[in-house]
């Protein structure tokens, strides 16, 4: 920025390159738009009524599932109860991503997607913007209380991590990160279907 509060055009070109290196930046129009002007600054509608194109919660989908990802390989070997708070920012956005652009996807295609609201158990976008909220409180793990204990639970069920759900104590098996990942993948089919049949170049079905 220049002193005057604008754009520096000889700092532009600075700027690009440390993006480049930048580790915790988002890359897509649509990561931005989501966590930035949605999460952050509140100036984007995150209800079923928000602007956001499907492309752009779909790439906020891939970009935040990435970040939890990496946050998982620094502390795969952690009780899950630290984990899962390590990875909860960018699960939260994920999940809050997954259930806006669920509502778009045609209801007889839904049936194998994470399921989101107060009458599912384990709704993981609920569940992980309360863990989140631990987390900017300054705690390093999930409180160890009966209610905690079953919500972890009932989010791993939803996901087919049944042997996770036996000591929440134990490291995060990367074979529960699979199954998670199968589940994240089927939003990358059902929307990469739908790329299809909208696709407006020849031999595209319309």
């Amino acid at each position: 920025m220049s002193k005057n509060g604008g754009y520096d055009p000889e700092l532009i070109g600075t700027l690009a390159k440390a993006l480049i290196y930048a580790a915790e930046a988002y890359h897509t129009r649509g990561a931005i738009r989501h966590v930035v002007g949605g999460t952050q600054l509140k100036v984007v509608d995150l209800s079923l009524r928000t602007p956001l194109s499907t492309t752009d919660l779909w790439v906020t989908i891939i970009e935040n599932w990435g970040e939890a990802n990496k946050e998982y390989s620094h502390y795969k070997t952690a009780p899950l109860v630290k984990c899962f708070l390590k990875m909860s920012k960018y699960m939260w956005r994920m999940f809050n991503a997954m259930r806006l652009i669920r509502n778009r996807i045609p209801p007889e295609e839904r049936h194998s997607l994470v399921r989101f609201g107060e009458q599912f158990a384990g709704d993981p976008e609920y569940l992980m913007l309360m863990w989140l909220q631990y987390k900017k409180k300054g705690a390093s793990e999930i409180p160890e209380t009966v209610q905690t204990v079953n919500d972890i639970k009932s989010f791993l069920q939803q996901f087919g991590c049944d042997q996770a759900i036996l000591n929440v104590n134990q490291p995060l098996a990367a074979a529960c990160l699979t199954k998670m990942n199968v589940k994240v993948n089927d939003y990358n089919v059902k929307l990469a279907a739908l790329a299809i049949v909208k696709a407006p170049w020849k031999g595209g079905r319309k």
